[in-house]
């Protein structure tokens, strides 16, 4: 079956799959499918639905979501995180957009996101356009060649342009910086990237190291900010990252340490 739309889900929060599915069927009136890929089985009735792939891997979250870009098969590609539900009508609402800009393959709709809606002003940074350009991050604006770049933490964009750039590259364990790599290699491509106008899903927020979120924070902070930055200190050597092999996760850990140290500990 031909889709509209592949939604890429990297996981562990198995609770949470079944609300985030209802928010897609909410989001769009396209045809979609959602790739789940994680170390848990997915609840029992999403294991009933046509439309619902998994693949179970115990890899990083980048090396689950760039397994799930593989089996990818509609028009069009997305990705969420299992914690971060979209909004009623906004997956639709980026493909009108698409249509705007025209029948290149390199045009992208990068959806704006709350986070920690809790926090007083949260709403209005999360809403702003300042906050999904490279240069208004503090720590990430000593990098000269990145600082007018635009964020895709949440893209619409075409699956076979993504799969010709190599999708994520796994030499990041986490998706936060992998996605950072992915849309400066996007621009660097020439894709024309646009932001929505409003926020597109609403995503949990975890402080530094909390439960299930420690791994990550750890991988984010320890290894892929030093990583992201040894990429594009130098612009010079920026160009040469613009594609990467598809296949590149196979080279990456199949039992992530910082989550599983040992297979008897799974």
């Amino acid at each position: 079956m031909n889709y509209d739309l592949s939604v890429i889900v990297a996981g562990i929060r198995i609770d949470k799959w079944n609300d985030l599915y209802a928010s897609i069927e909410q989001s769009t009136k396209r045809s979609f499918e959602v790739i789940f890929v994680g170390p848990e089985f997915p609840p029992l009735e999403l294991q009933n639905c046509p439309n619902v792939m998994f693949i179970r891997d115990f890899g990083s979250p980048t090396r689950c979501r760039q397994i799930g870009l593989q089996f990818a098969i509609g028009a069009y590609s997305t990705w969420i995180a299992d914690d971060c539900p979209f909004l009623p009508g906004a997956i639709d609402g980026m493909f009108d957009m698409l249509s705007k800009m025209g029948s290149s393959e390199k045009n992208i709709v990068s959806g704006k996101y709350y986070e920690g809606r809790h926090i007083q002003g949260s709403d209005e940074l999360h809403l702003s356009d300042a906050y999904y350009c490279f240069g208004f991050h503090a720590t990430l604006d000593f990098l000269p060649f990145v600082k007018d770049k635009l964020l895709v933490n949440i893209g619409l964009v075409n699956t076979n342009y993504l799969k010709s750039l190599g999708g994520w590259d796994c030499l990041f364990e986490a998706t936060a910086f992998a996605d950072d790599d992915l849309a400066i290699r996007f621009q660097m491509d020439g894709a024309n990237v646009v932001l929505t106008h409003g926020c597109v899903a609403s995503a949990e927020w975890n402080s530094e190291g909390a439960g299930d979120h420690g791994a990550v924070h750890y991988a984010t902070a320890e290894h892929d900010f030093p990583l992201f930055c040894s990429f594009y200190e130098d612009s010079q050597n920026c160009y040469k990252r613009v594609k990467v092999p598809i296949c590149n996760w196979v080279d990456s850990q199949i039992y992530w340490n910082r989550r599983y140290s040992t297979m008897e500990q799974i």
